[in-house]
């Protein structure tokens, strides 16, 4: 072999290693481009559903707020409203209480009452009842009747003037007032009591009646007639 046929051999050896080697490179060089593009689009999709699960969580707080507000909003225009109807009813009660005991059956479930929840309240012995002028002997008769079947030792009446309607029970220093002064003289048992019933109220009242406010509704506890104010003291 001549000397120019040896290096024609070697230039072919060197450039064969050297395509090897450039193919060689270029392989790495692609899969490090292809491995940093599939990163990167990894990277790219973390973010972007980070941001979107931040976008849905803010969203999310911000329509919890809303609604908060909303809620706290309409609470306070039922509360508002409430009241409205409560101070409108307290104005309309002591007429409302009048005319109840007006009302012959109704001014006995009156009496019914109020002796009841003395006879739980105060000593069974020496009443003294102070009552509205209007008070009819029958009314008195009853009373006398249903004070003795309640276990009631003694018991004066007195006609007051200044009651207009209802009874004063009084033993000892104890007292019950079942007027519609006592009544009225818890006015936080008042309103709450009024909210109850607005509450629980259908929508309207039937047309010409007119409710009891002594009467319970069904499937509530009976109702105090008489305040406790007075009661162990004079």
């Amino acid at each position: 072999m001549t000397i120019a046929g040896a290096l024609s051999t070697l230039l072919d050896v060197v450039a064969q290693a050297s395509e090897a080697r450039c193919a060689e490179i270029l392989g790495d060089a692609q899969a490090q481009a292809e491995a940093m593009h599939a990163a990167a689009m990894r990277e790219s999709r973390q973010r972007l559903r980070a941001a979107l699960n931040a976008e849905r969580a803010s969203a999310r707080a911000r329509i919890a707020a809303a609604r908060a507000q909303l809620q706290a909003a309409r609470r306070h225009a039922a509360q508002r409203q409430a009241g409205l109807a409560v101070a409108a009813a307290e104005a309309i009660l002591p007429a409302a209480l009048h005319a109840v005991w007006e009302h012959p059956p109704r001014r006995r479930q009156w009496l019914e009452q109020a002796v009841a929840r003395a006879a739980l309240t105060l000593p069974r012995s020496a009443w003294s009842i102070r009552h509205a002028p209007d008070l009819g002997a029958d009314d008195i008769a009853w009373l006398k009747q249903r004070l003795g079947e309640l276990g009631v030792a003694g018991a004066s009446f007195e006609a007051d003037a200044g009651i207009d309607a209802g009874i004063e029970i009084q033993a000892g220093a104890a007292r019950l007032e079942a007027t519609p002064v006592g009544l009225l003289a818890d006015r936080a048992w008042v309103y709450g009591r009024l909210l109850q019933l607005m509450e629980s109220a259908p929508a309207g009242p039937p047309q010409g009646s007119a409710a009891n406010p002594l009467e319970p509704r069904s499937g509530e506890p009976p109702s105090p007639p008489a305040s406790g104010r007075g009661l162990g003291g004079g």
